[in-house]
């Protein structure tokens, strides 16, 4: 369950590594896995690719480039999921499918990248991944949304909804768990780029907190 939590309070925590009968009682060996990843930034500012950017008004690789690498503290950081994180270097990817972690491995894609999984992935992959923040079990399109919340940004912009539509929409449970990001980070504010409004379903839209920037606007307002 998704709760209104931040990186600067978040010290780490146990992961269950295997539960066990001893003695006709359950056991559980259990390991301390600290805060790895410190994210100092100045701007606020977070981009969460749920997958590829559709637009002519600029490319992925101008988020690359913005304003430093690997976590800068002056950039538009970046966040997304196994529907982007090939199309760029990404600053931070929540990947939850084991598959897609191996293609990582392969390309040594996590060696320049802070990807986060869920436990059960970090123990099938020891030491080339890092565990998602209190283990939250969500799908990783609210779990990168969740991330840049997390990480303490106050306006976090969505890309990659342009093909969204009616007839188009993510299904149930991913609606449902990202509109929990939206409601528990109730003072962030979530911009979709988009350049339709129907692109954006309509769970999403009546948050208060949930706002529609075109692609133009978006290029300006964030330098790129």
């Amino acid at each position: 369950m998704i709760q209104e939590r931040y990186r600067s309070d978040y010290p780490g925590e146990f992961v269950i590594l295997q539960t066990r009968l001893e003695n006709g009682k359950k056991v559980q060996d259990r390991e301390w896995v600290p805060n790895p990843v410190e994210n100092n930034h100045v701007s606020g500012r977070a981009a969460v690719l749920i997958d590829r950017i559709k637009s002519n008004y600029f490319k992925e690789s101008h988020l690359e480039n913005h304003a430093g690498g690997h976590l800068g503290k002056y950039k538009l950081q970046t966040y997304g999921t196994e529907k982007s994180w090939f199309a760029l270097q990404l600053d931070i990817a929540v990947i939850n499918e084991i598959t897609v972690l191996d293609s990582m491995i392969d390309s040594n894609y996590q060696e320049t990248t802070t990807v986060y999984t869920n436990s059960r992935n970090c123990i099938k992959r020891q030491g080339e991944f890092y565990l998602l923040p209190y283990n939250v079990k969500t799908p990783s399109t609210a779990a990168s949304i969740y991330l840049a919340a997390f990480d303490e940004h106050n306006e976090i912009f969505i890309c990659g909804a342009d093909g969204y539509g009616p007839d188009n929409y993510p299904s149930q449970k991913i609606l449902d768990a990202v509109s929990e990001v939206f409601r528990c980070y109730s003072n962030t504010t979530f911009y979709f780029i988009l350049n339709k409004e129907r692109s954006l379903p309509e769970q999403w839209r009546k948050f208060k907190n949930v706002k529609i920037m075109n692609h133009r606007k978006f290029v300006s307002y964030c330098d790129l």
